[in-house]
């Protein structure tokens, strides 16, 4: 079978969300399908080799490349501006929640102003996607067209190629849901009109959990009728697992993140409030403990760890680090922080580096933050057997396991005990991407009727 994906990010981009559609074209063509990978050109250092795919690697045009640049200095600049605002109403004692609505007004004007840059640029990369494979290839020449999203020139294009007729049928891959409480109003109204239009044309819809279906079908009304089009097909982890934790005991307990942390949504101060009051307690050794973050947000983990005075000297910040680096650090800790929201507009949200966790087979500490209880996220580390899963809608509790957990883990390692992590094996297989990808194929076979 003859399948185009449709995928901004790609490898060799360190993007997390460039692993999905990756291991899609790898596993698939593993199953004899004909493979044609349309992407952007910019991350391109390593071509990515696999016998019967092939690449079109389509950069912007001249003029949005600068652009891009200038978006990326301007973004740098204003992240500058705001923090030395913070530190100036701090130097004169002045409280910052007093400029607070002229900050939020301001920082909407930025915020939307970045979305609109963003969108011109993502529009841009579509009509050239578009130009290329309407003069490289036939009417119906591909039997599906498999788009990813996000960003939304990868869904477009996908919906492009099916309105082109270069594709008889078209599987939408949401990697993340459309409408998310960040975006703008103005946005999340534009992307419910393109979900109509998903609902209407989309042979298949995958997402990539159960949370993430049940929203999509809530947000777009998703009639009773047609949901059997709408399926889950879970992120995974490439290779093998480890099954043998990898031993790195210098007498000091790791924690690590790796990831972002999107302004607060996804909370670490629950695992700092226990780490500082076992500190203050002197029930741990602080420079016998120590929590390592790999990510993009420096900043935020500061805001998080300021007010816990004990914590503060066992953190470290690597900053952001590429993907080898990533597992290194996971095979190099003891323990690993999952974090996640779940709120009544948001659900279902788990990123891919807890795929990447389960690969390195190490015990997990799942936070998740919000308004709702029984997050995606923590019936999956309770099914799993994955560590444990704490929400700070049940803080009081949950403060109080998680400190159990730590003091058990910090003797365990100090005095040279092995930790009692068993794993579910036969369900962590599942998540294996040439497994995943065989419940694609199923999805691909269902659609083209095969």
């Amino acid at each position: 079978m003859k399948i185009l994906i449709c995928s901004k990010l790609f490898y060799p981009s360190n993007a997390i969300g460039a692993v999905r559609p990756t291991n899609f074209a790898k596993y698939l063509t593993l199953l004899n399908h004909n493979i044609v990978v349309v992407t952007e050109e910019e991350f391109v250092y390593q071509e990515y080799k696999l016998n019967g795919t092939e690449f079109f690697r389509i950069p912007n045009s001249t003029i949005i490349q600068r652009f891009k640049k200038l978006v990326r200095e301007k973004k740098s600049t204003e992240s500058k501006n705001a923090r030395s605002i913070e530190k100036k109403c701090n130097k004169l004692g002045v409280d910052s929640s007093t400029f607070r609505w002229r900050l939020d007004l301001t920082n909407f004007y930025k915020k939307s102003r970045r979305q609109i840059f963003s969108l011109i640029i993502e529009l841009d990369w579509l009509l050239n996607s578009k130009r290329l494979l309407r003069k490289r290839f036939s009417k119906y020449h591909f039997d599906v067209v498999i788009s990813s999203y996000g960003p939304i020139s990868s869904l477009l294009l996908g919906y492009s190629i099916l309105r082109l007729k270069l594709a008889r049928y078209w599987i939408s891959d949401l990697r993340d849901n459309l409408i998310n409480e960040d975006n703008p109003f103005w946005m999340n109204l534009l992307y419910r009109k393109i979900g109509r239009q998903i609902i209407k044309y989309a042979h298949s819809i995958t997402l990539v959990s159960y949370g993430q279906k049940a929203m999509f079908e809530r947000v777009h009304k998703v009639k009773a009728s047609i949901n059997n089009k709408i399926a889950v097909v879970s992120n995974g982890f490439e290779g093998n697992v480890a099954k043998v934790q990898a031993k790195y005991n210098d007498g000091v307990l790791r924690i690590a993140y790796t990831g972002q942390l999107y302004s607060g949504k996804r909370d670490l101060t629950l695992l700092f409030h226990v780490i500082d009051d076992l500190v203050e307690e002197m029930k741990v050794d602080v420079s016998r403990i120590r929590f390592i973050y790999a990510g993009p947000n420096g900043e935020e983990l500061k805001e998080q760890v300021k007010n816990f005075k004990n914590v503060e000297s066992a953190c470290e910040d690597l900053g952001s680090v590429s993907r080898q680096e990533a597992f290194e650090l996971q095979n190099r800790s003891d323990l690993l922080v999952a974090l996640t929201w779940n709120t009544i507009m948001e659900q279902g949200i788990l990123t891919g580096k807890v795929y990447e966790y389960l690969k390195a087979y190490k015990p997990i500490i799942a936070l998740t933050s919000g308004d709702l209880p029984n997050g995606e996220l923590t019936n999956m580390v309770e099914n799993l057997r994955l560590g444990i899963a704490c929400e700070y809608l049940s803080y009081n509790e949950d403060y109080k396991r998680l400190r159990d957990f730590l003091i058990l883990q910090y003797y365990n390692l100090i005095e040279g005990r092995i930790n009692d992590y068993s794993p579910n094996i036969d369900r962590l297989e599942g998540y294996k991407y040439e497994n995943i990808v065989n419940i694609l194929n199923k999805i691909i076979e269902k659609v083209v009727k095969v």
